[in-house]
C-alpha cells in the first residue's frame, strides 16, 4: 500500500462516481417517490384543505358532487379524502380512509406526489375511525347500564312500597302464655 498511496482514494472516487451514475440511469426510478419542495400539486392540495374547512353544508355537498364527477384523478381523490375526513356531521372518515388506500395503491407518477400526505392522513383518519367505533360501543354500553339501573330502581321502589304497606310492629312485645 505504501507504493501506491493514491490508489485507495482513486478507488473510492471511482466507486462514488459509479454509484451516482447509476442513480441517473434511465428507468432507475419508475415512480416518483421524492416530493419536490416546489411541487405545485401538493401545495394546491394543502391550500384546498385550508379552504375546505370553511365550507358550509351546501358548499360541502356541492363540492363532493363535483369532485365525484371528476373520477379517479389523484388530485380529485385527495380532495375528496380531505373533505370526507373533516370533523363535521356530513363527513365520513371511513370513506376517506378507503379513498386514501386507493390513492396509495396507485403507482402512477401523479399519485406518487400525494403518497407522503396520503400516508399521514390515512393514519389520522384510521385512528379517528377506530375512536368513533369505540365511542359508539361506549354509548351502547352506557344505554344498557342506564336501563339496568332504571330496572333496579323500579325494583327498589317496589320493595319500599311493600315495606310501607306492612303494618307497623307493636311497640310493646306481646307475651306469649306458657
Amino acid at each position: 500500500m505504501t507504493r501506491y498511496p493514491h490508489l485507495r482514494r482513486t478507488a473510492a472516487l471511482l466507486l462514488i462516481l459509479g454509484l451516482s451514475a447509476c442513480a441517473h440511469w434511465p428507468g432507475a426510478g419508475l415512480t416518483k417517490t421524492e416530493v419536490n419542495r416546489n411541487d405545485v400539486s401538493l401545495r394546491a392540495a394543502l391550500a384546498y384543505a385550508r379552504t375546505a374547512e370553511s365550507f358550509d353544508a351546501a358548499t360541502y355537498a356541492r363540492e363532493l358532487k363535483t369532485l365525484g364527477a371528476q373520477g379517479d384523478a389523484p388530485m380529485a381523490v385527495i380532495q375528496r379524502a380531505l373533505l370526507q375526513g373533516q370533523d363535521r356531521d356530513e363527513a365520513n372518515p371511513a370513506r376517506a380512509v378507503a379513498l386514501l388506500e386507493s390513492l396509495l395503491a396507485d403507482d402512477s407518477a401523479d399519485a406518487a406526489v400525494f403518497h407522503p400526505l396520503a400516508r399521514i392522513l390515512h393514519a389520522q383518519y384510521a385512528a379517528r375511525v377506530r375512536l368513533l367505533a369505540h365511542n359508539e360501543k361506549l354509548v351502547v354500553e352506557q344505554r344498557e347500564a342506564r336501563a339496568a339501573a332504571d330496572i333496579l330502581k323500579q325494583k327498589l321502589d317496589a320493595l319500599t312500597d311493600i315495606e310501607r304497606s306492612l303494618h307497623a310492629p307493636a311497640s310493646v312485645p306481646m307475651e306469649v302464655p306458657q
